[in-house]
């Protein structure tokens, strides 16, 4: 009688600490905080506890997280574990999209659309199926313009949204590793650069982050773009939503 309660003490213990970290990965997920919310729903799938939901998490918390190309193998398992809701198969074929697999893209969304539920999803997949089906001519369509890596100025960061004023360009980076880090990601807060540059020729000796002014320490800025003049800058600026 003693073994047989020890043993349901423990059990209990057990699915009690399980349920415990999948309620706090539903929370930081709820936050935001997604980066936090993807370790603890890998704990949560240790402890095989809700492992359709929590596989469908995690590839949400990468796409919310602008890191699409990472979701596709957690829809993919989602999806074999039983979640079966209509968003996982338009999500599924984005990521797919996102990893250049336009075949199985199309293959997953004509699967779909025969037993769609969802009217607004289904919408969505149909539009998304037509651009598949477009996706070669789109492909061969001529480009009038040439794409460089500015490798001198690139990091393991983030490096994006190039903006050419006045024999400088501006570009966003998450290199600044402050301390401080933006928890969707994982990643340090993105901030605003500028370096003098003659067209694709940087001098990477005059690199510098933008004034506080500009880069809060606890906020993603990004996307510059300034007026013909020369005296107003437009960015975009994410925070918590206090100030």
């Amino acid at each position: 009688m003693r073994n047989l309660l020890f043993i349901l003490f423990i059990s209990s213990f057990l699915l009690f600490n399980a349920c415990s970290v999948f309620k706090k990965a539903e929370k930081k997920f709820e936050k935001g905080e997604f980066d936090s919310a993807i370790d603890l729903y890998q704990q949560a799938l240790k402890k095989n506890d809700n492992p359709a939901q929590a596989l469908f998490s995690i590839a949400e918390s990468y796409r919310l997280s602008n890191r699409l190309e990472i979701a596709e193998p957690y829809y993919s398992a989602a999806i074999d574990s039983g979640y079966a809701e209509d968003e996982v198969f338009y999500n599924y074929s984005l990521s797919l999209k996102a990893n250049s697999n336009y075949d199985k893209a199309k293959e997953v969304l004509e699967s779909y659309l025969v037993d769609a539920n969802n009217p607004e999803i289904k919408r969505l997949a149909e539009f998304q199926l037509k651009n598949l089906y477009n996706i070669d001519e789109i492909l061969e369509d001529q480009t009038f313009y040439t794409v460089k890596n500015l490798e001198e100025i690139n990091t393991p960061a983030a490096e994006y949204s190039p903006f050419f004023h006045d024999k400088e360009l501006y570009f966003t980076s998450t290199r600044d590793d402050d301390g401080k880090v933006y928890k969707a990601t994982g990643d340090n807060y993105s901030d605003i650069y500028k370096v003098k540059s003659r067209g694709a020729n940087v001098d990477t000796t005059t690199i510098e982050k933008l004034p506080p002014i500009i880069n809060w320490s606890d906020a993603n800025e990004g996307s510059v773009a300034i007026g013909s003049r020369g005296r107003t800058m437009v960015f975009a600026r994410g925070n918590t939503g206090k100030r």
